[in-house]
């Protein structure tokens, strides 16, 4: 009996395991790696600051805010954010600038998302001076969730300019 349960439970943990995956989301490090352009924008789409490239302040970006608030998700390891929705009234968009070269290459500039071509996982929102993002805090778990970044606004800008210093 023993024996059988034990060869059962063999059996049964590597197939669990095997379906335990890594989903897409936000990083902070590749994002700062990849991006040429980070901007900060409003629900609208337009920069109202920028923090890395060229983008010009006023430039309305197609990237809009949804129409109403997520829900940031509870993690249970974790103190009860006090943001319970965010609205998207001001994010961080991390960007890559595709088009708009010289000589042969005179496509229109777009913007695309700096990691795997998804705005969401390219974007930190900030709301009440706190940023969000979506990650996987767990695997095997619910997948990509909204959850606090664990960092304040002005800590953020504070990467985003260290980063700016070490590169080339």
């Amino acid at each position: 009996m023993i024996r059988s349960l034990a060869i059962g439970l063999a059996l049964y943990v590597p197939a669990a395991v095997a379906r335990a995956e890594s989903v897409p989301e936000f990083s902070l490090d590749y994002a700062l790696e990849k991006a040429t352009h980070i901007v900060v924008v409003d629900a609208t789409g337009k920069v109202v600051e920028r923090w890395k490239g060229v983008i010009k302040l006023g430039t309305e970006l197609p990237f809009k805010a949804g129409a109403k608030p997520q829900p940031v998700e509870r993690v249970v390891a974790f103190v009860e954010p006090k943001v319970k929705a965010v609205t998207g009234k001001l994010r961080v968009l991390f960007l890559i600038q595709d088009g708009g070269g010289r000589g042969l290459d005179r496509r229109p500039i777009r913007w695309e998302p700096a990691l795997k071509r998804d705005i969401s996982l390219a974007t930190v929102w900030i709301e009440e001076g706190e940023c969000f993002a979506i990650y996987q805090w767990m695997n095997p778990g619910n997948g990509a969730q909204l959850l606090p970044l664990n960092m304040t606004e002005k800590r953020l800008r504070e990467v985003v300019a260290a980063s700016e210093k070490k590169s080339p």
